[in-house]
C-alpha cells in the first residue's frame, strides 16, 4: 500500500477561478506534471462530480473533496487549494444545494475509501475544522508546515 504525498506544490493560496471546472483543472495541470495521476483524472473526476458532488458545509467555512477512481492515479495524493472568492460546489449532503466553498482538498487515492471515510472524519484527521479560522491568514502556510509529507493510506 502506498503511501499519500502531501507535496507542498499542490498547497494553492488565495487562487482566482471562477467555477469547479477551473480550480480541479488548475489543480489536476499541476498533479499531472508531478508525475501523480493519469491524463484521464481530469475528465473522471468532473464525471464523478457531476453525480456525486463533494461540497460539504463545516461550520464556519464551504469545503469540496473531489476526487474519482484508483485507475486514474499513479502516486497517491491530496492537492489544497484555499480559494481568493468562494465557488458554488453541489452539496455531497443534498445534491440540489449548492455550497460556497473557500478550501477545495483533490484527492487522488489509491483505494477509493472514501465510502468508509466521513468527510467529518477526513476534516478531523487534517484538523482543519478547529484552524479554519487560520487559513485565512497569511501565515496560514505553518499549519500546512506540520502535516507530514506522506501518510499511511491505511490511516483513511
Amino acid at each position: 500500500m502506498s503511501n499519500i504525498r502531501l507535496d507542498r506544490d499542490l498547497v494553492f493560496l488565495d487562487v482566482e477561478s471562477n467555477n469547479v471546472e477551473g480550480i480541479i483543472s488548475m489543480m489536476n495541470t499541476k498533479m499531472l506534471e508531478k508525475g501523480y495521476v493519469k491524463d484521464t483524472y481530469y475528465a473522471s473526476v468532473m464525471d464523478r462530480e457531476a453525480v456525486f458532488p463533494t461540497g460539504l458545509q463545516l461550520k464556519n467555512i464551504g469545503v469540496a473533496i473531489p476526487h474519482t477512481f484508483a485507475e486514474h492515479v499513479i502516486q497517491p495524493s491530496i492537492a489544497i487549494a484555499r480559494l481568493k472568492n468562494c465557488i458554488e460546489f453541489h452539496s455531497m449532503e443534498n445534491p440540489e444545494k449548492t455550497i460556497d466553498v473557500k478550501i477545495v482538498f483533490l484527492l487522488a487515492l489509491e483505494h477509493l475509501k472514501l465510502k468508509i471515510l466521513s468527510p467529518q472524519r477526513f476534516m478531523r484527521f487534517f484538523q482543519i475544522e478547529n484552524k479554519c479560522h487560520n487559513w485565512f491568514q497569511p501565515t496560514m502556510w505553518v499549519d500546512f508546515c506540520s502535516i507530514p509529507t506522506t501518510m499511511n493510506n491505511s490511516r483513511f
